[in-house]
């Protein structure tokens, strides 16, 4: 394309040059036609060149745009990974806590079983006292109605003064030796239901110390948990704010990067302005733009004002941010709005508002996809935030001519049309160009 180019201004020299020879003989052109031809030629290859820079500035910047939204995507991933963490950390914190609660109880659970084992215990202990008491009363009485109990009961006997009086002597003796077995037995019955309630205790007990260890090592598990989690969240972190300081650094670059692209284009802007200044101390020096034409795409509604300018949508739209100080829609927006916002829905025609040629059909972190057009005569339109582009770099349009379909992108904050005009050097009311 650039090769082409360049052949054709050669070609133009050419041709311009046979011009000025033809009329130096008859002493109408007055500029010696080698240095005109020689300004020709330097100008379209300074442009050339200029836009090979641009292209590759903007190739560049394309690059890191991607690198900096895979790293975007990254850093999503990341952010993503880190709150199932925070998310998986909070439920086993939750869970930790719960089981601490079942620990907790489970201990005062087992202190409670205890202290009734040692009550148990100690019950225990004063029965056996009181059958060993009681064993041994029985014991002494057992010897002595072996040992002297003939004589003694014989004497009992013989000292009553009646038969009734015998009886009832009688009577005593089977009445104690029955007492004795009686307090023994009921020693011996208390003292074995102490004994298996004592053992239903300690059974429990058991239970309630083996839960005690489950708990315990669930509850070292979720706490081992809960530390790997903690060190995948601080690794997590670091990759975040990694992440986030090489976006930070792409930031930077892509803005130099811009800037580097806006500085060909103003430079650009030179040559292409070098270049016609060139072709007027020619002889017959043509505009490189052609003559405009409105295509069929051209609404009757959209009348071509008396700069040669039409709408730049299809539709008429609605201005939604004039020409001028602004307060900044959003973030990265500037404070002074070099064109009009013009409301309208993704897809919407943007066409070439006047004959020119693209300089510039390319992605732009903060106009999006954009289009350059430039119309001659030191102007140039500007379109932004487009969701596609129908034109490239170098290639001639006709008024009316779609060039792009509106969008979003870049820094924006809804679909629509940023329209602009670049005229002499600085930027201009596109309003005084256009009108719907």
């Amino acid at each position: 394309m650039q090769m082409r180019k360049r052949n054709k201004w050669i070609a133009a020299g050419v041709g311009l040059w046979l011009t000025g020879a033809v009329c130096i003989g008859s002493g109408v052109f007055l500029d010696n036609p080698s240095s005109a031809l020689t300004r020709v030629v330097q100008a379209a290859t300074q442009s050339e060149t200029t836009q090979g820079q641009i292209d590759a500035a903007n190739k560049k910047r394309e690059q890191l745009e991607k690198e900096r939204t895979e790293l975007k995507e990254t850093l999503s991933s990341s952010e993503s990974k880190k709150d199932n963490i925070l998310q998986y950390i909070s439920t086993l914190d939750k869970k930790m806590d719960t089981l601490t609660d079942k620990v907790k109880s489970n201990e005062e659970q087992i202190q409670l079983v205890q202290s009734t084992i040692d009550e148990l215990l100690l019950q225990e202990a004063q029965v056996t006292a009181k059958m060993s008491s009681q064993y041994e009363t029985m014991k002494e009485r057992i010897k002595y109605m072996y040992e002297d109990g003939t004589s003694g009961y014989l004497e009992l006997l013989a000292g009553s003064s009646s038969l009734s009086e015998m009886y009832n002597h009688l009577e005593y003796i089977s009445k104690i030796s029955e007492y004795d077995q009686k307090m023994y037995g009921e020693y011996e019955s208390t003292k074995q239901k102490l004994t298996k309630t004592k053992k239903n205790k300690q059974a429990k007990k058991d239970e309630l110390v083996a839960t005690k260890e489950t708990l315990s090592f669930e509850k070292q598990s979720v706490k081992q948990l809960i530390s790997k989690k903690k060190g995948q969240l601080t690794k997590y972190n670091n990759l975040i704010a990694d992440s986030e300081s090489s976006i930070s650094t792409y930031d930077v670059k892509i803005a130099a990067q811009e800037n580097q692209v806006e500085n060909l284009l103003a430079q650009k802007r030179r040559e292409i302005a070098a270049e016609e200044a060139a072709q007027k101390s020619s002889p017959s020096g043509n505009s490189p733009n052609g003559t405009d034409t409105t295509t069929s795409q051209t609404p009757s509604s959209n009348a071509v004002s008396t700069s040669g300018f039409i709408w730049p949508l299809a539709t008429a739209g609605r201005i939604s941010c004039g020409f001028g100080p602004r307060t900044a829609p959003t973030a990265g927006a500037s404070t002074y709005h070099k064109g009009i916002d013009i409301a309208t829905p993704t897809g919407t025609i943007v066409r070439a508002a006047k004959a020119g040629t693209v300089v510039t059909a390319t992605y732009s972190a903060s106009a999006g996809n954009f289009v350059a057009i430039y119309h001659g005569d030191g102007v140039y339109t500007y379109y932004m935030h487009n969701s596609s582009l129908r034109v490239s770099a170098g290639e001639k349009v006709t008024r009316g001519q779609t060039i792009a379909l509106s969008g979003s992108t870049g820094i924006s904050t809804g679909p629509h049309l940023h329209f602009a005009v670049y005229a002499h050097g600085s930027y201009v009311n596109p309003l005084n160009y256009v009108s719907r």
